[in-house]
């Protein structure tokens, strides 16, 4: 398989970055995050269906982490589905790691708001691929 566009990395990275520098910057806190989304979103919608299946997950995963830090639930839920449709398809102890820290943070948030099946979905998928 052909490496991921050129620009995808540096965006994978800013993203990164945002959400990492959120969890430290209280008061930027929601501005960091909404930000972070907007470069992420498109690369991991669409990542994973274009045959970037590992770059795609790792923008899903901090996409998550930025709809954790603003207690967006349903966007959550929705980003933690996609991603456990797309884990049997990849190998990467980085994405699982990321992945097992992902479900530990977001877990209480997800089962109060009554998405315990997007959980349940991650588990199925981290488990079996």
């Amino acid at each position: 398989m052909e490496s991921p566009p050129s620009f995808w990395r540096p965006v994978e990275e800013s993203g990164q970055a945002l959400v990492d520098l959120a969890a430290h910057t209280p008061g930027r806190r929601s501005l960091l995050l909404r930000e972070a989304a907007e470069l992420l979103a498109p690369i991991a919608a669409q990542g994973p269906d274009s045959g970037y299946r590992r770059s795609g997950i790792l923008h899903g995963i901090h996409l998550v982490r930025a709809s954790i830090g603003t207690r967006d639930t349903e966007t959550t839920a929705h980003w933690v589905n996609a991603l456990a449709h797309h884990i049997p398809h990849v190998q990467s102890i980085r994405c699982r790691t990321l992945l097992t820290t992902v479900r530990t943070t977001a877990g209480k948030q997800l089962r109060a708001a009554g998405h315990g099946d997007a959980l349940a979905a991650l588990n199925t998928a981290l488990s079996t691929a």
